[in-house]
């Protein structure tokens, strides 16, 4: 009895306080800092962005109208990724001009195999910084985190 009544006093004096009308401020942002993921972009990098004027034009229009952070390329209109003599200086120069201005550059490398449905494909994005040596190869290792073993 003594617990029900104690109870209840302390019920009544909550609620009272809280009836009192206390005024509670709520700040709105109207955006806040992504710290823990990339904003990812694609860029169809066609043959016509190989000039310096077309691809520093992009990353500054990325870099000042967008909130991507991650800009990964994708080979388009007959680039080849692979060719790695002419890809290699025009990369180079993309990713230099692209760190200055405070963007990461990533490249979707496509396997040479067109005959795979889509439906039996798996797709995982990792992150990760390696420099080409002079001939334009480089080996990148990582290990997936938290993702399932896809293969059936």
């Amino acid at each position: 009895m003594k617990i029900k009544l104690y109870s209840l006093v302390i019920l009544f004096i909550f609620l009272q306080c809280a009836s009192l009308g206390q005024e509670i401020k709520v700040n709105y942002a109207s955006s806040f800092d992504n710290v823990n993921h990339p904003s990812v972009a694609y860029w169809f990098f066609a043959a016509n962005m190989m000039t310096e004027d077309r691809y520093k034009g992009k990353i500054d229009s990325f870099a000042r109208l967008s909130k991507y952070n991650l800009i990964i390329l994708t080979e388009r209109d007959g680039v080849d990724f692979f060719d790695s003599r002419t890809m290699h200086p025009i990369f180079q120069k993309v990713v230099a001009y692209a760190h200055q201005k405070g963007l990461k550059i990533g490249l979707q490398i496509w396997k040479k195999d067109v005959n795979v449905a889509i439906e039996n494909t798996d797709r995982l994005m990792q992150e990760g910084e390696v420099a080409l040596d002079e001939n334009g190869k480089a080996d990148y290792k990582t290990e997936a985190k938290h993702a399932r073993d896809m293969e059936t």
